[in-house]
């Protein structure tokens, strides 16, 4: 039975896909010949151990984050300034391949340049950048009418790569992406999205010559061209095309991204590229659990699968939740009477209010870089930890969206946190954010990761009073 975990296919898909391409990344075809990639290997290009992933995971997850959170197009400009000046997500500390039209696409949104302006607009600046990290939005804008998916596709891939061509390729891989959700053959999807495709790229009065670029995938049969006539660079057609035609030609997991890896020359993001749709089709239990384990990061990995689930099984809100209804709160000791839930790594805490009413707490876990999204509760305050002492200061809370259903119903979606710390061990802020039916009533835990341990901060009544909404 195939996977109904289509982000978990996605994001294993990708990252794998990534992972076994970055060693031999600018290798050409002959060389590959005599020395082809049939599993993980270490070092090579970029001198990186292996599983070690490259840009093309790292702004996919920022993508899939993104999504779990709520989907802002500014939110996740920002999450691509953080992984450029911040490192966050990359595998191991730092950015160690970034490809131009990236890099110059975010430089100019780190000015300010807004993400719709961001991307290069010129035929020149039609790399695969967009189209690497674009797969989790399928899970976003598959039930949408397809000019909302179109407009979104080229909001998404504009903010690093803006010509109409990458808009087009990243649409058909989306488009290819959401019919697999759809449980079609491949084959099937590949005949259905010459009509489909060609008929609505005419209905936007399209330059035809644009169109005509893609001529092999919607107007021909790819998968009938012998490997010498496809090709594997950088170029947006070049990958497109080439991933559809490892995805045709093969018939597993396995099979389809070795196949495009050993293409050669881009071979992580035709890795990648191939993967996503490969992980999709055939699912994540087909991909070598050693493909898997030798990935770093993957409990972050799994966390972003976990909330999509979560999103997806219970409310389609961002945070599970549960309630309690009890009478009185004990504001002198409440550090001690909370009541935990495990939810594999993170928990939800629950504390009554003092009127007695259904109350939901969450536990969230936060980047210590900024976000640049509207704030609405903003609070300013300074915790004791026992290991140390940290002065944390403008920590201000995001809130997107409060939505109350009824008087036992709130969906809670899009928070982030902005902490500025001097401490350079001071990884990520957790806290438990406590609601009542008409605004934020308190944050009643906190805590922080130091050296790969949760130390839990001692709170008394005074924390109540630092508190200024």
């Amino acid at each position: 039975m195939q996977n109904k975990n289509h982000l978990q296919n996605i994001l294993y898909g990708v990252v794998v896909g990534d992972a076994l391409g970055v060693p031999v990344e600018f290798k050409s075809r002959e060389y590959l010949k005599q020395n082809p990639i049939n599993t993980v290997q270490g070092f090579g290009t970029h001198d990186v151990r292996g599983g070690v992933w490259s840009d093309d995971s790292s702004l996919t997850f920022c993508l899939a984050e993104s999504i779990n959170e709520g989907f802002s197009l500014n939110q996740l400009a920002q999450k691509f300034i953080a992984w450029k000046v911040y490192n966050y997500w990359t595998p191991q500390g730092w950015v160690f391949d970034i490809g131009i039209s990236t890099r110059i696409a975010i430089e100019k949104l780190a000015e300010g340049i807004s993400p719709e302006m961001s991307g290069g607009f010129n035929e020149n600046d039609n790399g695969n950048g967009s189209l690497m990290r674009i797969l989790p939005l399928v899970l976003y804008h598959k039930d949408k009418p397809i000019a909302e998916r179109f407009e979104i596709t080229k909001q998404v891939s504009s903010i690093t790569h803006a010509h109409l061509r990458s808009v087009i390729g990243c649409f058909y891989y989306l488009e290819f992406a959401k019919q697999i959700m759809e449980g079609k053959d491949k084959f099937e999807i590949y005949q259905d999205l010459k009509k489909e495709v060609t008929d609505f790229l005419k209905s936007l009065h399209i330059n035809p010559s644009e169109i005509e670029i893609y001529n092999r995938l919607l107007n021909g049969n790819i998968y009938e061209l012998e490997e010498d006539k496809i090709s594997s660079s950088g170029y947006v057609v070049h990958t497109l095309e080439a991933s559809i035609w490892c995805l045709l030609t093969t018939d597993n997991y396995i099979d389809a991204v070795l196949k495009a890896i050993n293409l050669g020359k881009d071979t992580d993001t035709t890795g990648a590229v191939t993967g996503g749709l490969a992980g999709m089709l055939y699912g994540f239990e087909t991909i070598p659990k050693f493909w898997i384990t030798v990935l770093p990061r993957i409990e972050s990995i799994n966390k972003l699968i976990y909330q999509y689930k979560k999103e997806t099984m219970e409310i389609k809100g961002f945070i599970s939740y549960r309630y309690v209804r009890t009478d009185n709160i004990d504001y002198e000791g409440f550090s001690r009477d909370y009541t935990p839930v495990d939810y594999q790594t993170e928990a939800t805490f629950f504390l009554p209010n003092d009127e007695g009413k259904n109350v939901l707490v969450f536990q969230l876990q936060y980047p210590k870089y900024p976000h640049n999204v509207e704030v609405q509760y903003p609070f300013d305050w300074e915790f004791y930890s026992e290991i140390k002492e940290r002065n944390i200061d403008s920590v201000t809370i995001f809130v997107n969206t409060i939505t109350f259903l009824d008087d036992n119903q709130v969906i809670f979606t899009g928070s982030f946190a902005n902490c500025h710390t001097t401490d350079e061990y001071y990884d990520t802020f957790n806290f438990s954010a406590y609601f009542k039916h008409d605004n934020i009533k308190s944050i009643v835990r906190a805590s922080t990761v130091y050296s790969d341990t949760i130390t839990d901060v001692s709170l008394d009544s005074s924390f109540l009073k630092k508190i200024k909404p």
